[in-house]
């Protein structure tokens, strides 16, 4: 024997490589294992196949349609599902799911029928994976969602040069603006005084209106808005969730209740 087996484990009808380690309480039927992979306890592998130097750690199932690369991390209490409409009874024919190389799958996941698991991909422990993963993304979540490009993660990382960073605002200061800032620093009255009274009233004027407050930062600014609309404590006030988080907390501080909407009812 080409391969090291542990106490109460079954290989039936099976294909297993040479230096290939499976511990402990372990089946599998029907199945073939690359060289130099591992199977860790309580792992069930039925009519399926896995490549060489493969990592499958403990209480794994894995079923018969499985196809599974080189290289591959399956992390502990993983399962795949090969039955779209799993029943009792009733004839049923296994779905294949492709795992590609290097691929890595983090503990508790579980992977839907007929998904193809690009390489190099990774999958977020906990995840439900429902559609087909593109090579090197990082999945999460349930279902499992795209959040990183791990193939072109080092390049994201790079500061770019000025000319060509993409900037969120491109604020225009003139010489004027800059003048009329060093006033301020250099009067030693950074809070309230002439200059705001005289923001004030010149913003008044320019927008149209009676009155006009300054005020720190966007959140006060929603904040005294809300109170100006006449927001009072227990009262709901509609808003969306895809926002900053001042936009909510201008509302807890009404003592208020954020209800989110969005376009899309799901």
């Amino acid at each position: 024997m080409l391969y090291e087996i542990g106490q109460n484990s079954i290989v039936k009808d099976s294909e297993v490589g040479e230096g290939v380690k499976i511990w402990h309480n372990v089946n599998i039927y029907a199945s073939k294992i690359g060289m130099r992979s591992t199977i860790g306890s309580f792992t069930e592998i039925g009519g399926s196949t896995i490549g060489d130097n493969c990592k499958v750690e403990a209480h794994v199932f894995i079923p018969p349609g499985i196809e599974i690369g080189n290289n591959v991390f399956i992390g502990p209490q993983a399962s795949f599902a090969n039955d779209k409409y799993p029943s009792a009874g009733g004839d049923w024919k296994p779905m294949k799911t492709i795992v590609e190389d290097n691929v890595s799958i983090g503990i508790a996941s579980v992977i839907l029928p007929g998904i193809h698991l690009g390489k190099g991909c990774m999958v977020g422990a906990g995840a439900v994976v429902t559609k087909d993963v593109p090579p090197g993304a990082l999945v999460v979540g349930v279902p499992a969602q795209v959040v990183k490009n791990l193939q072109t993660e080092i390049k994201l990382n790079i500061v770019p040069d000025e000319e060509k960073r993409l900037r969120m605002a491109s604020p225009h200061i003139d010489s004027d603006t800059i003048e009329e800032v060093e006033k301020v620093l250099q009067s030693g009255q950074w809070v309230q005084g002439k200059k705001v009274k005289e923001f004030e009233e010149m913003f008044a004027e320019y927008v149209g209106v009676k009155h006009a407050i300054a005020v720190s930062n966007g959140t006060l600014a929603l904040h005294t808005a809300l109170i100006a609309a006449g927001v009072r404590a227990g009262d709901e006030v509609i808003t969306t969730p895809f926002s900053f988080v001042a936009t909510v907390n201008a509302i807890l501080m009404c003592d208020a209740k954020p209800v989110f909407v969005d376009i899309d009812p799901k």
